[in-house]
């Protein structure tokens, strides 16, 4: 006599997978500094920036809404600086970044307190910033540094990068045949362009053996 034999259904189920996906926030703007030569620095001179949020954004960590407008200023002071061919500079620790939000598109680089009057919706820490540039002209400084986020009435909205920012920046202020960059206001020194970005994860849902063959049926 034959035994019946019984075919169980196997069914494997994929872990959940965390995909890294970076994460970022565009903005440009000026910096200034009160007593050295654009793209020189000088030691204990304090450096500003104040930059706009870029009207384009992808993969943002913030839900920047279209129709607001979006400031930063970010204030630092400079701890060394180091001319000739091989150049850098660093900052002190514990700088400080705020970003605001504004209903009405009013900044003006000729009023500092245009950039300041939204709502503060994130505060940060800025440390282990800082900057290099091979000594030829044109050649913009390369900045990187972190941004801890500490507040803001904004904080808990944050999309992802809740650990912090890595800064990707970059100062300009000569043209290749070394005439001023043209447009940087007047109490301005060179164009900062910011690059805030940070990995997170992004989880996707478990998956059964059957759902995955259909999707190559």
């Amino acid at each position: 006599m034959k035994k019946a034999l019984g075919i169980g259904v196997l069914t494997l189920v994929f872990p959940v997978l965390a995909l890294a996906t970076t994460f970022q926030g565009h903005f440009s703007g000026y910096s200034a500094h009160p007593t050295s030569a654009p793209g020189v620095f000088a030691a204990n001179e304090p450096f500003t920036a104040r930059v706009i949020l870029d009207t384009t954004q992808e993969n943002p960590w913030y839900p920047f809404d279209p129709l607001k407008e979006y400031t930063a200023v970010l204030d630092v002071v400079v701890l060394f600086y180091l001319g000739g061919f091989n150049q850098a500079v660093s900052f002190k620790p514990a700088g400080i970044v705020n970003i605001y939000e504004d209903s009405s598109p009013d900044a003006n680089f000729a009023n500092a307190a245009t950039f300041t009057d939204g709502t503060l919706i994130l505060t940060g820490q800025v440390n282990n910033m800082a900057g290099n540039r091979i000594n030829i002209t044109s050649l913009p400084w390369a900045v990187s540094g972190e941004i801890t986020l500490t507040g803001g009435s904004g904080f808990n909205n944050l999309l992802a990068c809740h650990a912090g920012l890595i800064m990707n920046d970059f100062i300009a202020w000569q043209l290749p045949n070394g005439a001023p960059l043209p447009g940087i206001p007047t109490g301005y020194k060179e164009s900062y362009n910011a690059e805030w970005k940070c990995e997170d994860t992004v989880s996707t849902e478990a998956s059964s053996w059957g759902s995955v063959k259909g999707l190559y049926r």
